[in-house]
């Protein structure tokens, strides 16, 4: 295999960027061209704080959709040059929550394998802890704590609503971000 797209799934604060720096380091240390394409860093360089207001988010809200979306393609953009440039594994570090997404994803990678990766955890703890500490990330600046908190717990609830597990993916496995194990495993080729 040449090159690999790496497409993490999961709701906010489920650990997706956590195993995306495990990645970029494990591959890296083994000299592995890799990059990290996170489209909440795109969403907040490109729209700002108010694209962290939960409405932002809410499935019905066409206008949001059709921004989130673009940002979805400008990153998968960025990655087909990554590899035309020699790159070997891009991680794309999104939701990705949508069959629709992740379709349109595999189709814009015909040529290159997408392997999904689910991060899930059901420890309410682990969460809520999660949830606080991005809650006082900079586009939260002007809410207190507790609105922050409740702003992205609603973010989550509004992706809970779209959410389709994998399963029909050719290539996908689910991790449980906190025991560090693989729940499933699923791949093809």
């Amino acid at each position: 295999m040449a090159k690999l797209c790496i497409a993490l799934v999961g709701l906010p604060g489920m650990g997706k960027s956590t195993v995306a720096s495990k990645l970029y380091d494990g591959l890296a240390e083994e000299g592995i061209k890799v990059e990290i394409f996170n489209n909440g860093d795109l969403r907040r360089e490109r729209l700002g704080p108010a694209s962290s207001e939960p409405e932002f988010y809410n499935p019905k809200n066409k206008e949001a959709q059709a921004l989130r979306d673009d940002i979805a393609r400008t990153n998968m953009r960025a990655m087909r040059e990554f590899f035309a440039s020699g790159g070997k594994v891009a991680v794309f570090d999104a939701t990705n929550v949508s069959r629709v997404r992740r379709e349109e994803l595999q189709a814009f990678f015909s040529d290159i394998p997408v392997l999904f990766v689910g991060c899930q955890n059901d420890d309410p703890e682990l969460l809520a802890a999660s949830i606080a500490r991005k809650a006082r990330l900079p586009e939260f600046n002007g809410l207190s704590p507790q609105q922050a908190m409740r702003s992205f717990t609603e973010r989550i609830e509004y992706y809970r609503r779209i959410f389709v597990p994998l399963g029909a993916e050719p290539r996908h496995l689910v991790l449980d971000t906190l025991h560090n194990r693989i729940l499933k495993e699923a791949v093809d080729g």
